[in-house]
């Protein structure tokens, strides 16, 4: 909105109803920025809505053409081919696994303290 300008010079003076009128169409500069801006914030929310949509969807394409598959191979004959499952080894921490040298001297019996005995020397 334009702002109507005094026809009457006043040495850089601005008049109040001038003032006044920036401060109105200000105000309502702002407020349409402010419904601008809820608009875009709205269309951007049902944006990613569908975007989660579409790709829930397609996950579950994906998941209905692998099982299509896997039943065709069936129907013809050919024997269902399980992939192969890679072993990977367990994290264990060091120290904790029993080694074989620990082992054989686990089985071994403990030694059993015999008192001492000194030899007696026989009377001559």
């Amino acid at each position: 909105m334009k702002t109507q300008k005094s026809k009457h010079r006043r040495n850089g003076e601005v008049s109040a109803h001038g003032l006044l009128a920036k401060a109105a169409a200000a105000k309502k500069l702002a407020q349409a920025a402010r419904t601008h801006l809820e608009a875009v914030k709205a269309e951007h929310k049902q944006a990613r809505k569908a975007f989660k949509q579409a790709k829930k969807a397609a996950k579950r394409a994906r998941k209905e053409a692998r099982l299509a598959a896997k039943m065709l191979k069936t129907r013809n004959g050919s024997k269902v081919v399980k992939p192969k499952t890679v072993r990977r080894s367990k994290a264990v921490e060091p120290g904790a696994t029993a080694t074989r040298r620990s082992i054989s001297q686990a089985r071994l019996p403990l030694p059993v303290a015999t008192p001492a005995v000194e030899p007696t020397v026989a009377a001559v």
